[in-house]
């Protein structure tokens, strides 16, 4: 029998005591067993370290890592740096997975020759599932270039986190991609679109088997300066996003501009509370060089439309509606 392919997990850990257990546990007892689990423990001040070496003590699959803590994307990076497997999968700390999980990703890209599976999750709060996000099919689907990039950047689409996915580690590497370690929101959805791009067999699996959980104290509960920092960090993506997609297809860019001009209404329209004339008259004037795209797109509906202009008009009236 042919073995079967060594398959990367990383999992960074940040106070995650509450949590990493039932991840961890649902990686480990995988019906797929040729894994290496990497725990990166991000500067814990809770028991997570020393659940972290419980682990790596009771099985050898296991890698722990300790270092100070500088945000999940430098953790992931340092995964990325010590992963020896063919395939890289990320998991977050407080989610978990079905128990076919990695061989179902790995039997789609060892039979089409994948560089890329993008998977579907499922919704979870207080142990009731709240969501599921759905694919136009059931079965699985290859996926050009183009339908890929358009799923993962359309809002209606599969969603452009790095979970959920299997990632191709010789990929990554060539190309020496990472997280970016400056941005606070939207790394996911740039290290994913940057992967795209080198890619040429991108397999579609809608079955949901990754359990993603949702905090009711997370960003809608942040203080209100960081909301300003976290619109800012979403703005930079985007902004990044469109100065990679000069090669694209038409019809990418056209999204893409589209998304960025909403984007940017959306900013405007939470920052402008802080009267700060510099960033406000950033955010109009990069709307204004593209407006006419964003009108004339296909990405968003009249009304749609309609309410990004009036988010630019009247900031006030739409914050008070909301």
């Amino acid at each position: 029998m042919i073995e079967m392919p060594l398959v990367s997990v990383i999992i960074p850990i940040y106070n995650a005591e509450k949590y990493m257990n039932r991840c961890i546990d649902a990686v480990l007892n995988q019906k797929y067993k040729n894994i290496e689990v990497i725990l990166i423990n991000d500067g814990s001040v809770d028991s997570s370290k020393k659940i972290c070496q419980k682990y790596c003590e009771k099985d050898n699959r296991v890698i722990c890592i300790s270092k100070n803590n500088e945000g999940v994307s430098k953790a992931r990076n340092a995964g990325i740096k010590i992963a020896t497997g063919k395939y890289l999968c990320f998991i977050d700390a407080d989610d978990w997975i079905d128990i076919e999980y990695v061989e179902e990703y790995v039997l789609c890209a060892e039979d089409r020759d994948a560089d890329l599976v993008i998977g579907s999750y499922i919704s979870e709060y207080n142990d009731y599932k709240v969501e599921k996000v759905k694919d136009e099919k059931y079965h699985k689907k290859l996926l050009s270039q183009n339908e890929a990039l358009k799923k993962i950047l359309s809002p209606k689409g599969i969603n452009g986190t790095v979970w959920a996915k299997m990632f191709e580690r010789k990929i990554v590497n060539e190309h020496n991609l990472q997280f970016e370690t400056d941005i606070r929101v939207g790394e996911d959805l740039l290290f994913v679109f940057r992967y795209i791009k080198y890619c040429k067999t991108i397999i579609s699996d809608p079955k949901k088997m990754y359990h993603y959980l949702i905090h009711s104290g997370s960003a809608l509960h942040s203080e209100i300066q960081s909301v300003e920092d976290k619109r800012f960090d979403i703005v930079k993506v985007w902004e990044t996003i469109i100065g990679e997609s000069i090669d694209l297809d038409l019809s990418v860019k056209e999204m893409i501009i589209s998304i960025y001009v909403r984007e940017l209404s959306e900013a405007y329209c939470n920052v402008y509370r802080f009267n700060n004339e510099n960033i406000n008259l950033y955010y109009k004037s990069n709307a204004h060089k593209y407006m006419k795209k964003f009108l004339i797109g296909k990405t968003f509906n009249p009304k749609t439309k309609i309410v990004t202009i009036l988010k630019f008009l009247c900031p006030k009236i739409i914050m008070k509606l909301k």
